[in-house]
């Protein structure tokens, strides 16, 4: 029982850390090499049937500090999940076009996005901000990624002290109660038992 309950806390845990790399912002200093828009099919199930869905997705193409390419998605979030309420990618766009350079001459950008890059499923982290390093060297601290999580973890430690106040003050009552009421009716058929054994004992002239 104990291996089940810390396999379904490990599982529990995998899937908050889950949630949490893939939704929280991550940073990375590159230089832009280029963008382009590409029309992008979609499946969706209609009651009609099966129904493709197309949409023009912008993509921005960098290379970071190690030389290691990358393509990032540009689009809006609107109030959807992760909630970056992302309606600017126009601008971002705009910002890429203008700081595109080259390996001999780079102008290095700080880029910011969320998600992952997986190719078999071509999925790629999107771009929520972009602006100017201050240099190639540039140090960033992931200050708002922590703060999520101590905020998290602050949140978690109240919710498990109210469960255990609530458990401790509303559950155990009732549990004891119906331990002694158990208790009760146990003995109330044993005596009874008893009873009816003697009965037909002294039926039986035993």
């Amino acid at each position: 029982m104990t291996r089940v309950r810390w396999g379904v806390y490990a599982l529990l845990l995998l899937a908050v850390a889950g949630v949490l790399h893939y939704s929280l912002p991550m940073r990375d200093i590159v230089y832009i090499t280029g963008q382009e828009v590409k029309r992008q099919d979609t499946t969706v199930s209609t009651p009609e049937g099966q129904e493709v869905v197309s949409r023009d997705v912008n993509f921005i193409y960098a290379v970071d500090r190690d030389g290691e390419a990358h393509a990032f998605r540009n689009e809006d979030t609107d109030f959807g999940w992760p909630p970056y309420f992302k309606f600017d990618t126009g601008d971002i766009s705009a910002q890429a076009e203008n700081a595109i350079s080259t390996r001999a001459d780079p102008e290095w950008m700080v880029v910011t996005h969320y998600g992952w890059r997986i190719q078999m499923f071509s999925m790629f982290e999107n771009v929520v901000a972009l602006r100017p390093a201050t240099s190639r060297d540039e140090t960033l601290y992931p200050w708002f990624n922590g703060a999520v999580i101590v905020v998290l973890l602050i949140l978690f430690l109240i919710a498990r002290r109210m469960v255990q106040v609530v458990y401790r003050e509303r559950v155990v009552p009732v549990f004891e109660q119906i331990d002694r009421e158990w208790d009760e009716a146990s003995d109330t058929v044993s005596a009874h038992y008893t009873g009816l054994r003697g009965w037909f004992a002294r039926l039986l002239g035993r």
